[in-house]
C-alpha cells in the first residue's frame, strides 16, 4: 500500500479528496474525448504542453478506485530516458543500449526490437553504444546509446530517433563517436526502404560558424525530436559541460535522408568551439507553435548584447529563441528573450535551458491582444510568461529589466518543462526538481489589467528530488473533475526510491491533493510519464517499462457530477444514478477523509454527515541530498456539510443494475469544491467524482500568505503573483489595493474601479527588493464593494556573500589491484556569510564514482560542511584521471577536484 493510500484506504464511504479551492474556476468549455489518440512526439504534441485530453478512463475517480494499479512491468535492456511513445497500440521505447522496442500497450509483451549497430538481415555488429567514461562524464552511465525522445510521422507510422554509436570502422580517434538519425516502422520494427539501413550520420558545419564543424565526440543530443514539414530537427548540447561543445540545431530531411540545415546558437567575433549555449532543455522537445517556426531554450555561454526581440544578436546564451525555417531549409533567428540578469546566469551556470519552453494551447489561453503565449522556467525557478509574437529581447524593460508579460518566482529550479491544462480557467504545473514541491499556477486572463498573468495557486505537500522531471496531465477534454496531474519523484541525484504520484489537477485551498502513488524503482533523470487508452507508462533507469491503469472496466460507471453555484449556507441536493458493471455489496457508510464524522447511521438508508475542521495529513518532505526544502504550510480543511442518502450496508447490486445516491451540497465557505465520493464495497473502494461552487459576497484569493523567504540584499527584485476572484453571484468592484512601502511594490494588478464578473479573476504581483538586511513583515489588502481581504507578506534579507571551499583540489588514490577498491573523502564548505547554491555538479566517470554525490540546486548554509566519498574501482590496468566539478551562484569560477589512480595486475 502506497504512502498516500494508507490513509485513504480506511473504510469510509465518502472522501473529499480536494476541498474548496479558493482560486478562480470558470464554467469550463466541455470537450468530450474521442478514441485513444496516438502519442507521436515528446510532450504529447509540438506545443510540448504535456496534456493528453483524450483519457476518460484516467479520471480522479478512476485513480482513486481500488481497481487502479500496475498492469505490467516489462524488463528491457538499457536505461530509459526517452518519454515512451504510443502508436496504434504499440509502446515505443528506446534505451541507452541503443535498442528500440515495440511493446504491446495492453499486455506488455515485446512485439519487436532492434539493436542499432547491427545489420537488420544478418545480425552482424558494426557499432556499439557510446560509453560515457570515454569522455569522463559520470552523468548518464555507463552507456549513451539513445537518450532523447524520438518522433513518429503520424501519416506513415515511421519512427525517427537518434543513436550515438562507437564505430571504429568510420574513425581512428579514441572515441569512434558518431551520431546517427535512424528510421524504423513503429508497428512492426521493419526497416524503412528509403532510409539508409545504418542510419543517416549527422555531419556538417553550421552556416553561421563556417570554421567550426559539428563535433561528434562532445555534442550531446537530449531534447525531444521535432518533425516539421518532412524534416526531423535535432537539438545538441553537451555531456557534463565538457568542452568543446556548442548549442546546435540540425535538420535531416525524411524524403532525401540528408542534412537540410545546421545552425549554432553562438556565432560572430569571439566565439569558438567552446562557446557553449547548449540546447538541452532537460529533455523537453523542440517547440513548434506556428507554421515554419521552432522555439528553443539555450544554456550558459556567451551572453547576448542588449537588443529588441526582433533583432537577435549573434550570441544567444540563456535565451528563448524563435527560429524561422526558409523554403531552402535554412534556420534563422527571428525573435529572442533573455532574462535581464543573463550575464549572472552565465557566470553561475544557472541555465535557463535546464527547462524547456512550452506553448500554451491557444484555444484555452491567450487574449485578443496576446493570443499566443509561451512559458519558460529554468534553474533559478522564475516562471516567465512570454508573448510568442514579441518574446521581449534582452534588457528592453523599464530600467533595463525584462519586457515580458509576467514573471513570478517558483519554489526552485526546473530540469524538464512545465505542463498545461486548459480546463477550469487554465493551469500551468511546474515540478521543482531541487527539493521543492509540485506547483500549480493559475492562468488569469487579465481582468482589469492589460496583460494575462500566471499566479501561484497551490503546491503539493511533498517535495521532489533532483532527478525528478516534468509534470504530465490527463483529462477527458475539459470536463469538470476529469483532470489528473502525474509526476515522478526520486531521491537525490540517482533517482532511487522512485514513485509515480497522481494529484487532483484542480487546487484545493492552496494544495494539490495526492490521490494515489506507486513505487517505480529507480527513475531516470528528468523523465516524464506518457499515456494512452487509459494507461500511464513509465520508463526507468533500471530498464523497466511500467504500465498503470484500471484492472478492467470500471465496477461503477457514472459521469462526473457538478452541483454548479450554491450560496454559502444553503443546501442543494441531487440524485446520482450509477451503473453497476460488476456484482458488489455495500460494506460501509459514509464519512469524510481527513475530517471527523459527528453523526451518521451504519445501518439505516439515510446517512447525514457533518464535519469539524481537521488538518490535512502531510507527507514527510524529501530533499535532494542535504538541501532543506521550502517551508510548506499545513492547510486546514474548511468546515463543510454533506448529506448522503445511500443504500443500506449489506445491500448487493448485480451487474447491470443501477445504484442511486442522493447527495446534498452545503458549502460553508466560498470557492470551488472538487472531490470524490468513495463507496466501500466488497470488491474495494469505488469512486464517483463530484464538485460544486460556494458563492458569497466579496473576494477570495489563492494565497493565505505571500512568502518571499530570505534573499540577499542587492539581489534584485523577487516577484510573486496571486489571483483574486469574485466569489459572489453578482459583479464586484475593486475599490483599492494597499501594501506597506519600503522594499515591497505592487508591480501589476487591476485598476481601482475594475469590475469583476461572478467567478472572474485578476492577478496581483508584489515584488520584494531589500537593500538592507532585516525582517520585513507587511500585508496586502484587497478592497472591494463586497468586502475586504488581507494577505500577510513575509520577507527577510541578509547581507554578504557565499564562498565555496574544497578541502583539496587533487586526490591520488594510489595503485589499486584490478577488481579492488580505494576510497578517499573530500569536503565542501561554505565560509561565506549567506547560503550558496550549487548550480552545476559534474560527477566523475568510471572507474571513479561518488557514493553520496551532492545535487545541483542544493544549498549550503554558512559554516556548513558536506563530505563526499570518492571510490576508485579499476577494471583494467593503467593510469586513470577524473574530474569532480562544481559551480555555484557565488560568482566564483568553476571549482574542480582532479582524481588520479592506477590499476595494477593482481
Amino acid at each position: 500500500m502506497t504512502i498516500f493510500a494508507r490513509q485513504r484506504r480506511t473504510r469510509v464511504a465518502l472522501a473529499i479528496l480536494a476541498l474548496v479551492a479558493t482560486g478562480f474556476i470558470t464554467s469550463p468549455l466541455t470537450v468530450s474525448a474521442s478514441a485513444p489518440s496516438n502519442m507521436t512526439t515528446a510532450g504529447y504534441n509540438n506545443l510540448r504542453d504535456n496534456w493528453d485530453p483524450n483519457e476518460p478512463m484516467l479520471s480522479p475517480a478512476d485513480v482513486a478506485s481500488s481497481a487502479f494499479g500496475q498492469r505490467f512491468a516489462t524488463q528491457l535492456d538499457g536505461s530509459i530516458y526517452a518519454q515512451p511513445l504510443i502508436y496504434n497500440g504499440i509502446v515505443i521505447v528506446t534505451t541507452e543500449k541503443a535498442i528500440t522496442y515495440g511493446i504491446n500497450a495492453s499486455s506488455g509483451a515485446i512485439v519487436w526490437q532492434h539493436a542499432w549497430g547491427t545489420d537488420f538481415t544478418t545480425g552482424a555488429q558494426w557499432g556499439s553504444p557510446f560509453e560515457a567514461d570515454t569522455i569522463g562524464c559520470g552523468d548518464l552511465v555507463p552507456d549513451l546509446g539513445s537518450t532523447s525522445t524520438p518522433v513518429i510521422d503520424p501519416a506513415t507510422g515511421i519512427l525517427y530517433l537518434t543513436t550515438r554509436l562507437e564505430v571504429p570502422a568510420l574513425s581512428t580517434d579514441i572515441n569512434h563517436a558518431h551520431w546517427f538519425v535512424q528510421a524504423i516502422h513503429a508497428v512492426n520494427g521493419a526497416p524503412v526502404a528509403q532510409w539508409p539501413a545504418d542510419g543517416v550520420e549527422v555531419r556538417g558545419t553550421p552556416y553561421n560558424t563556417p570554421g567550426l564543424a559539428f563535433n561528434d565526440n562532445f555534442q550531446m543530443q537530449r531534447p525531444g525530436l521535432l518533425l516539421l514539414h518532412h524534416v526531423v530537427y535535432l537539438g545538441f548540447a553537451s555531456n557534463c559541460d565538457i568542452n568543446p561543445y556548442r548549442g546546435i540545431l540540425a535538420g535531416i530531411s525524411t524524403t532525401s535522408a540528408s542534412l537540410t540545415s545546421m545552425w549554432s546558437t553562438e556565432s560572430g567575433a569571439g566565439t569558438d568551439a567552446n562557446s557553449r549555449a547548449g540546447i538541452w532543455q532537460g529533455g523537453g522537445g523542440l517547440v513548434s507553435d506556428q507554421s515554419g517556426r521552432i522555439v528553443v531554450a539555450t544554456g550558459n555561454g556567451v551572453s547576448p548584447t542588449p537588443a529588441p526581440s526582433n533583432a537577435p544578436p549573434a550570441t544567444l546564451s540563456e535565451s528563448v529563441v524563435a527560429l524561422s525555417i526558409a523554403t531552402n531549409g535554412q534556420i534563422t533567428p527571428q525573435q529572442f528573450f533573455a532574462p535581464s540578469n543573463a550575464t549572472s546566469l552565465d557566470a553561475w551556470d544557472a541555465d535557463l535551458a535546464s527547462g524547456g519552453p512550452i506553448a500554451l494551447p491557444p484555444h484555452y489561453f491567450g487574449t485578443s491582444r496576446h493570443p499566443d503565449l509561451l512559458v519558460e522556467v529554468g534553474k533559478d525557478g522564475r516562471v516567465f510568461l512570454l508573448d510568442a509574437n514579441n518574446l521581449g529581447g534582452y534588457q528592453q524593460g523599464t530600467g533595463g529589466g525584462d519586457a515580458v508579460l509576467g514573471v513570478t518566482n517558483g519554489a526552485g529550479g526546473v530540469w524538464g518543462h512545465p505542463a498545461a491544462y486548459g480546463g477550469q480557467g487554465g493551469y500551468v504545473y511546474v515540478v521543482d526538481s531541487g527539493g521543492g514541491p509540485l506547483q500549480a499556477f493559475q492562468y488569469v486572463a487579465g481582468a482589469g489589467t492589460t496583460t494575462p498573468q500566471l499566479a501561484a495557486a497551490a503546491t503539493s505537500t511533498n517535495s521532489f528530488g533532483y532527478a525528478s522531471g516534468s509534470a504530465y496531465v490527463t483529462s477527458n477534454g475539459t470536463n469538470t473533475n476529469s483532470a489528473v496531474v502525474w509526476a515522478l519523484d526520486g531521491d537525490g541525484s540517482d533517482g532511487g526510491n522512485g514513485t509515480l504520484i497522481a494529484y487532483n489537477a484542480v487546487p484545493s485551498n492552496g494544495v494539490l491533493t495526492p490521490m494515489w502513488s506507486g513505487a517505480v524503482g529507480t527513475i531516470s533523470k528528468f523523465s516524464t510519464p506518457s499515456s494512452w487508452g487509459g494507461r500511464i507508462f513509465v520508463g526507468t533507469r533500471d530498464g523497466m517499462l511500467l504500465s498503470y491503469g484500471l484492472a478492467a472496466s470500471r465496477p461503477l460507471e457514472v459521469s462526473p457530477f457538478a452541483f454548479g453555484d450554491v450560496p454559502v449556507g444553503s443546501t442543494q441536493s441531487t440524485t446520482v444514478h450509477i451503473a453497476v458493471n460488476h456484482t458488489l455489496t455495500i460494506t460501509g457508510t459514509v464519512g469524510l477523509q481527513g475530517q471527523q464524522s459527528l453523526a451518521g447511521s451504519a445501518t439505516g438508508g439515510v446517512v447525514t454527515t457533518t464535519t469539524t475542521t481537521l488538518p490535512v495529513t502531510t507527507t514527510t518532505l524529501k530533499t535532494a541530498g542535504a538541501r532543506t526544502p521550502p517551508a510548506l504550510q499545513v492547510v486546514a480543511l474548511p468546515r463543510s456539510a454533506f448529506v448522503v442518502h445511500q443504500p443500506a450496508v449489506g445491500t448487493t447490486f448485480v451487474a447491470g443494475s443501477t445504484m442511486t445516491l442522493t447527495v446534498g451540497f452545503h458549502p460553508t465557505v466560498p470557492g470551488q469544491t472538487v472531490g470524490s465520493l468513495i463507496i466501500p464495497t466488497s470488491i474495494g473502494d469505488q469512486s464517483v467524482s463530484i464538485s460544486g461552487y460556494g458563492t458569497a459576497n466579496g473576494l477570495v484569493t489563492t494565497a493565505t500568505k505571500i512568502l518571499f523567504g530570505t534573499i540577499p540584499t542587492g539581489a534584485g527584485r523577487k516577484s510573486l503573483s496571486l489571483a483574486i476572484t469574485n466569489s459572489s453571484a453578482k459583479p464586484e468592484r475593486i475599490t483599492g489595493i494597499d501594501t506597506a512601502a519600503g522594499p515591497y511594490r505592487i508591480t501589476a494588478g487591476p485598476k481601482v474601479g475594475t469590475v469583476l464578473a461572478p467567478q472572474a479573476s485578476a492577478s496581483v504581483t508584489v515584488s520584494f527588493a531589500p537593500l538592507v538586511a532585516g525582517h520585513y513583515p507587511s500585508s496586502l489588502t484587497l478592497r472591494s464593494s463586497g468586502g475586504d481581504i488581507t494577505v500577510p507578506i513575509v520577507g527577510a534579507a541578509t547581507s554578504g556573500q557565499g564562498q565555496l571551499d574544497l578541502s583539496t583540489t587533487s586526490i591520488d588514490l594510489g595503485a589499486v589491484t584490478v577488481g579492488g577498491q580505494a576510497r578517499a573523502t573530500i569536503t565542501l564548505s561554505n565560509s561565506g556569510t549567506v547560503a550558496l547554491l550549487l548550480t552545476q555538479v559534474a560527477a566523475p566517470a568510471g572507474p571513479f564514482a561518488v557514493l553520496n554525490p551532492v545535487s545541483p540546486d542544493q544549498s549550503i548554509e554558512p559554516d556548513t560542511t558536506i563530505s563526499q566519498t570518492i571510490v576508485f574501482t579499476p577494471t583494467t590496468t593503467g593510469a586513470f584521471t577524473g574530474l569532480y566539478r562544481f559551480n555555484t551562484d557565488t560568482g566564483q569560477p568553476m571549482l574542480e577536484v582532479t582524481l588520479h589512480g592506477t590499476g595494477v595486475a593482481p
